[in-house]
C-alpha cells in the first residue's frame, strides 16, 4: 500500500511539473504589446498619447502621435477629408525579433476613381505628415482600396512603392483587418502581409535591410474611411517549447520507475 501511495504522489508531482512547464511555455509565446491605440479620444490625433507605449523593443516610452493637421487625422480614427497624409509613432526595429503590426479599417465609397482611394498601414523611414506611406519611403507596408465593395490591395517591400505585389481578397464585412509581420531574426529581414489573418502574397526577403524610423498608417488623397485597434506587438520565440519536450520523457520515466 505504501508503494502505491508513493507512486501516486510521484505521479502527481510529475503532472504538476508538466502543467507548470506548459504555463511557462504559454507565457513565453504570448505577444507583448508595444504600441496600442483604440481611437477613443476627441479632436485631432496629432500630439496625443497612444493608449500603450512601452518603450521596449525599439519603441519610444514618451512617443506621441505625429499626424497631419488642417485637415487632420482624428483621435476617433477619422482621416483627413480629401487629402493624403500619415499618422506615425517613433519606432526603430531591433534585430532578433518578430514584429506584428495590425489595424482594423472600415472604408467607405466615394465617387472618385479608385486610384486615389487607398488606406494603408506599415513602417517608414521618413515622416512627412502631408504625404502617404509611399512618399515617406515606406517599407513593409500595405494598402487597400477604401471602397467597401472592392477587395483590392497592394503590398510593398521596398521604398517609394517598389517591390510591390497586387492582391485580391474576399470582402464580406465592412471592417477589414490588415496585418504586417516584420521579421528581424535572420541576417536578412523579411516581411509578410495578411488580410483578416489570411496571407495574401509571398513573404518578401530584403537583400539590404531597410532603415525604419516610424510605424503608423496613411491615406491617399481621396480616401474615405476610419481606423481602429491599431497595435504593434513583438512575438517572443517559443524557446520554452524545448522545456516541454524535455519534460515529457521525464514524466514518462518517473511514471515507469515508480511502479
Amino acid at each position: 500500500m505504501n508503494q502505491i501511495n508513493q507512486m501516486n504522489q510521484t505521479w502527481k508531482k510529475c503532472v504538476f511539473v508538466g502543467f507548470a512547464l506548459f504555463a511557462l511555455m504559454v507565457s513565453k509565446v504570448s505577444a507583448e504589446v508595444l504600441y496600442s491605440e483604440d481611437f477613443e479620444g476627441t479632436g485631432d490625433l496629432h500630439g496625443t498619447t497612444p493608449d500603450v507605449r512601452t518603450g521596449n523593443f525599439g519603441t519610444d516610452a514618451s512617443a506621441t502621435w505625429q499626424a497631419r493637421t488642417g485637415p487632420s487625422f482624428s483621435a476617433t480614427g477619422g482621416i483627413p477629408s480629401g487629402n493624403k497624409g500619415s499618422a506615425l509613432l517613433a519606432f526603430t526595429p531591433v534585430t532578433g525579433q518578430l514584429y506584428e503590426l495590425s489595424v482594423d479599417i472600415r472604408g467607405t465609397s466615394s465617387s472618385v476613381d479608385n486610384d486615389d482611394k487607398w488606406l494603408g498601414v506599415g513602417f517608414s523611414q521618413n515622416a512627412d505628415l502631408t504625404r502617404d506611406m509611399s512618399a515617406n519611403r515606406g517599407y513593409a507596408w500595405m494598402s487597400i482600396v477604401s471602397d467597401p465593395d472592392l477587395g483590392q490591395g497592394n503590398r510593398y517591400g521596398g521604398s517609394n512603392g517598389s517591390n510591390s505585389d497586387a492582391f485580391t481578397f474576399s470582402r464580406t464585412e465592412t471592417w477589414v483587418n490588415l496585418k504586417v509581420l516584420l521579421d528581424t531574426r535572420d541576417t536578412n529581414w523579411s516581411a509578410s502581409w495578411y488580410v483578416d489573418d489570411v496571407k495574401v502574397t509571398d513573404t518578401f526577403t530584403y537583400t539590404t535591410n531597410p532603415t525604419i524610423n516610424w510605424v503608423g498608417y496613411s491615406v491617399q488623397q481621396n480616401s474615405k474611411g476610419v481606423y481602429d485597434n491599431f497595435q504593434l506587438s513583438v512575438i517572443p520565440e517559443p524557446s520554452s517549447l524545448m522545456l516541454v519536450g524535455l519534460a515529457l520523457p521525464l514524466l514518462f520515466f518517473f511514471r515507469r520507475t515508480s511502479r
